[in-house]
């Protein structure tokens, strides 16, 4: 992971979100290194997460859909902001239901 690695996974959804560039995103998913990474978000990464995925969902554009629910699976028990974690266990659950729905 980059340098800045604290928020880099937050700017990349950020970019993804405005921009529609899932590039950047894609490689620090293909990068090994990052998956022992901690990355630390604002208290919006989650929403601008969703509204991501429902946005790239009603395109029909499944794969960068896909790849945003894959960040979260990935760095999802790791993520903190301050104050602590991100998603505690049964915030993992309400979004597992989420996405099944």
């Amino acid at each position: 992971m980059l340098p800045c690695q604290g928020q880099q996974l937050e700017k990349l959804i950020h970019e993804a979100l405005k921009r529609s560039d899932f590039h950047a995103l894609e490689e620090l998913l293909r990068d090994e290194s990052s998956a022992e990474a901690h990355p630390k978000c604002s208290k919006q990464f989650i929403s601008k997460l969703d509204r991501l995925v429902n946005r790239e969902l009603d395109k029909g554009n499944a794969k960068h859909a896909s790849l945003c629910l894959s960040c979260l699976h990935r760095f999802g028990k790791s993520l903190t902001v301050p104050g602590g974690p991100l998603v505690s266990g049964n915030g993992t659950q309400a979004l597992i239901k989420k996405i099944s729905v």
